[in-house]
This record gives C-alpha cells, sequence and structure tokens, in this order.
C-alpha cells in the first residue's frame, strides 16, 4: 500500500489534518470544502497510522452510498490505493484499515460495531442530540492513536440544529475561523476558502435572494429558516408507497439550475408521496431523455412538464413519452390550494427532495412575510406544483384553449 497521498485541500484546512480534539466542529457554507477535506482526512490517518476502523455516518444510511461513500472512494482512487468496498456491508477496506458507512436508522448494527478508532458525522445537523449521545458512548476504549468525532454541517438553527449551538456554541464563538477550545475545536469555511470552486457557483451563493437562506449557505453563519412553505405539510417514509392510485411524474427543464424529474405517487386523493428521479444541470433534451429512458421512466403515465419550454416536451413528446406542458395561473394560490388539500411525503434518503422543500420559503420584506416563494432551491416543488395543479385543478380547462392573460 502506498505511504504517500496527495490530498488537494484547499490550504484552509492544512492544520486540521493535527487537530488532535475530542471533537472537531467543521461547519461553514455551501461549497467550501468541508466533507471533501474530512473524506481525505480519514484516508489520510488510515495510511499515516494504520489499523483504524472509521464510521461514517448520516442520519439514513442509504444516503450514504451517494455522497461520503463516493467521496471517500474518490480520494482513494486519485491516489491509485487499492481498496475492496463491500456494497452488502457498506463498508471500505484498505491495508489494515476499515471504513464502515451507516445511518442512525439501523441502530442495531451501530451498537453491535466494536474498536471504532474514530467518527465522521456528516450533515450533522440531520442528527438529533440522543443521537449523538449514543455516538459519543460508542468510541471509547484504548486505541494507539487519538479517538475524535468529527462533525460537518451547514449552520442552520431552529429544531434542526440548536442541540449542535447548544453543546458547542455561545456567544461569540461563531465569529471565529479556526479556535480551539480544549476538548472541542471549531472550525469555520466558506466558499471563499474553496480555490477549486468555479465562478458560477460562487455566483449562485452571491445571488441567494434570501437573507436567511445566504447567511447559511453563503457565509455559512448561524440563522433559522423561518416562513418554510410546506412546514405543516411534509411526513417522512422509509419506502416509497407501492399500493398507490395514481402515478404521475413532475418536470422542470434547467441549465445552470438543474433539470429536475419527480415521480409523484397519490394515495386516497389527498397524500401525496415523492422521490426525485433526475436533479442534473446542463443537461440537453436529448441526455435528458436519455435518463428518462435508463431510469425505465413510463412511457403510459403523465408528465407534467414546465409549459414555459415548449420545444422540450415536444421533444420527449416525440421519444415516446405521455407529456404536457404545466398550466400556470397564481403560483400563490396554486402553493395554499396544495396545502389545504395535500399532505406530502418524502423518502427518508431522497436528499434532493428533502433539500429543496426544507428551503422552499416565502420571501421577507421589512419582518413581513410576502405572497411569493422564493425563488432557490425551488425546482422540485415546482415540478410537484405543476403536475399537482394540472391534474385536479386545471385539466379540465383546456390548456390550449387558455389566452396568454392566464399565465404568470
Amino acid at each position: 500500500m502506498k505511504n504517500s497521498i496527495k490530498l488537494y485541500i484547499p490550504d484552509v484546512f492544512n492544520h486540521l489534518l493535527d487537530v488532535k480534539n475530542r471533537y472537531l466542529i467543521i461547519y461553514g457554507g455551501a461549497g467550501s470544502g468541508k466533507s471533501k477535506f474530512v473524506a481525505r482526512k480519514i484516508v489520510y490517518r488510515c495510511l499515516v497510522e494504520g489499523g483504524h476502523k472509521f464510521l461514517v455516518l448520516r442520519k439514513y444510511k442509504n444516503t450514504t452510498r451517494l455522497s461520503v461513500v463516493m467521496e471517500i472512494r474518490k480520494v482513494l482512487e486519485e491516489n491509485e490505493i487499492e481498496y475492496k468496498y463491500n456494497k452488502n456491508d457498506n463498508e471500505i477496506r484498505f491495508g489494515n484499515n476499515t471504513i464502515i458507512f451507516l445511518g442512525m436508522d439501523d441502530p442495531e448494527k451501530l451498537k453491535s460495531i466494536e474498536g471504532i478508532t474514530g467518527v465522521w458525522m456528516e450533515e450533522a445537523t440531520e442528527f438529533e442530540y440522543k443521537d449523538y449521545m449514543q455516538i459519543d458512548l460508542r468510541l471509547r476504549g484504548e486505541t494507539k492513536f487519538y479517538k475524535q468525532i468529527i462533525m460537518t454541517f451547514n449552520p442552520v438553527s431552529g429544531k434542526r440544529g440548536d442541540w449542535i449551538k447548544k453543546e458547542f456554541f455561545n456567544n461569540g464563538e461563531e465569529k471565529v475561523k479556526s479556535k480551539d477550545f480544549g476538548k472541542y475545536y471549531i472550525h469555520h469555511s466558506t466558499v471563499d476558502d474553496n480555490p477549486f470552486i468555479d465562478e458560477e457557483y460562487k455566483k449562485k451563493l452571491d445571488d441567494i435572494p434570501d437573507e436567511s437562506l445566504k447567511k447559511i449557505y453563503r457565509y455559512g453563519r448561524w440563522s433559522e429558516i423561518k416562513g418554510l412553505i410546506y412546514a405543516d405539510n411534509i411526513g417522512y417514509v422509509k419506502d416509497f408507497i407501492k399500493d398507490y392510485d395514481i402515478r404521475m411524474y413532475g418536470m422542470d427543464f434547467g441549465w445552470n439550475n438543474p433539470s429536475v424529474l419527480e415521480e409523484i405517487r397519490i394515495k386516497d386523493d389527498s397524500k401525496v408521496y415523492l422521490k426525485n428521479l433526475i436533479y442534473e444541470s446542463y443537461l440537453k433534451t436529448s441526455e435528458l431523455i436519455e435518463r428518462m429512458n435508463n431510469l425505465g421512466v413510463s412511457k403510459r403515465d403523465l408528465i407534467i412538464g414546465d409549459s414555459a419550454e415548449p420545444d422540450k416536451i415536444e421533444e420527449i413528446k416525440e421519444a415516446g413519452y405521455n407529456i404536457v406542458g404545466a398550466v400556470k395561473k397564481s403560483v400563490y394560490n396554486e402553493i395554499i390550494w396544495i396545502k389545504g388539500k395535500f399532505r406530502i411525503y418524502l423518502l427518508n434518503d431522497d436528499e434532493k427532495s428533502k433539500d429543496n422543500f426544507t428551503n422552499y420559503k416565502w420571501k421577507e420584506k421589512n419582518g413581513e412575510f410576502l405572497d411569493e416563494p422564493v425563488k432557490y432551491k425551488d425546482h422540485i416543488p415546482d415540478a410537484v406544483r405543476y403536475a399537482l395543479t394540472y391534474y385536479y385543478k386545471y385539466r379540465d380547462d383546456g390548456f390550449i384553449e387558455m389566452s396568454e392573460d392566464d399565465f404568470y
């Protein structure tokens, strides 16, 4: 096995390779490179120290494969390090090291693991305080090298993150860039600290049209997201419903912003179950169709797409899909109608749908909420709104016969 590693990390993280505090709290804005750094620190410690059994956690196990597993495999492959990935056990082995990927939805497996030498809690605000306490208890016993729990997250206050604030932050501590507090070490970073990020992504963060969202994702500072549109309508389920009455798809087109395809299953005309299938930028229509073909998207069930892109709708229709353009009237009225009629269920491991719906909020001005949503992480809610309003509210109006005055 190689005994050297190319890290490719922003300079702002270099000193954290040698931070040995029991708790390493790495928080900040989107795109700062937090998670990429931690993946590299884990591999680095495995190579330099050896004999490690790292536990890498997300709240839900299935989300690890598309995030932290992929990131650590990327580091190993960049450095041409031979490894074995056991998909069934969700673990990576190389040399005399093991990296185990778990979720808090598999508590018995967590309790059965012995000899853990380090833990990474990715998206720590997803966890509850009781999860953290259980994890902390697992990291015990004598080890040759220091034991450490690393947490990475965007600083969302409120129900999601307040336990972290209470445990590790007080007064002005969040204003420091990097500071040792004895048992724990806090480090803050933003996209400005990441020389590997592209300018277009930075501009997206600069252009976030909401103060609280911008504070969290651009500047990486604690803020609470208030005025969430569907806060009272959202539930979570482990598995996608199989016993449903209606299946349809909602589609939103983008280029710099992602193109979205959301599968929608409906039960009892009031329960809406969602699953994100496509969420990807820079897709040509032909590539979007290829993704749909590979996913086995039904050519029988109705797809309702953004009517602002009629050429794309026509091209998808020519590929054999049953697609129509959405009817658009009042965004506010459509949202209020959906809130009054449906309860929306998100899959625990559907990161994209959860991320969009838990950040989708009303605009604010002078402390008052307006009757208009913020145009940020709105792509999946838009796709779902197109589908539900077309099928239940506007379908019989006759889309072709409507005048331009009916559109916003």
